[in-house]
């Protein structure tokens, strides 16, 4: 944000210098340098805000990440957790179907990557890769931010255990682990993840 701020400020200074230099002859001949600086400026703004990565939310939901719109990944549809260098890399399906594939910078989010960790051991173990336990650590009880979560839409959705569409929100059930989505009158005593179901 300094950069950013510093960037502008200095951009309208060389504009204000530029249009003193165009009326009088050698009246700013601090122009040039003021703008080459604020060129540098905002391009370093542009590369930390890019260097960043997408931002990551982590709770019994699952997974999700901030883009334009917010991609959540269910318990069930993640594949995979590791480390790649600086980053986590999270491969899944997203509740929609789509295939979801993000790198997570590990010195800006490494909250939410520990507490992805902590949650998917947990949860669905088998998809952490390596030792990512040992790399990431514990997560920090008061690392994050607690953000409210829109809760799944059942309606419209198969049933995981059997493929029959669910017309009604209260026709459905999730299972509390892994978020696998049942109908009430279909679904077994176990989830597939092994948890009981209500």
């Amino acid at each position: 944000m300094l950069f950013l701020n510093s960037g502008a400020l200095l951009a309208g200074a060389g504009a204000v210098g530029f249009y003193l230099q165009s009326s009088q002859a050698d009246a700013a001949p601090f122009t040039t340098p003021l703008l080459l600086t604020a060129a540098a400026c905002l391009g370093v703004a542009t590369w930390l805000s890019m260097a960043r990565g997408v931002a990551m939310r982590v709770g019994a939901g699952g997974v999700a990440f901030e883009k334009a719109d917010l991609i959540r990944v269910p318990w069930h549809a993640l594949e995979s957790v590791a480390i790649e260098g600086k980053c986590a890399r999270v491969r899944g399906q997203s509740v929609l179907g789509a295939p979801v594939d993000e790198m997570c910078n590990l010195h800006t989010y490494r909250g939410a990557v520990a507490a992805l960790v902590a949650e998917s051991a947990v949860r669905v173990p088998h998809v952490l890769q390596g030792k990512i336990r040992e790399t990431v650590g514990a997560p920090l009880p008061a690392a994050g931010e607690l953000l409210p979560l829109e809760p799944v839409q059942l309606a419209g959705r198969r049933c995981a255990h059997s493929g029959k569409t669910i017309a009604f929100e209260s026709d459905g059930s999730l299972c509390k682990r892994c978020e696998r989505i049942y109908l009430r009158t279909a679904k077994p005593a176990l989830c597939a993840c092994g948890a009981a179901l209500d």
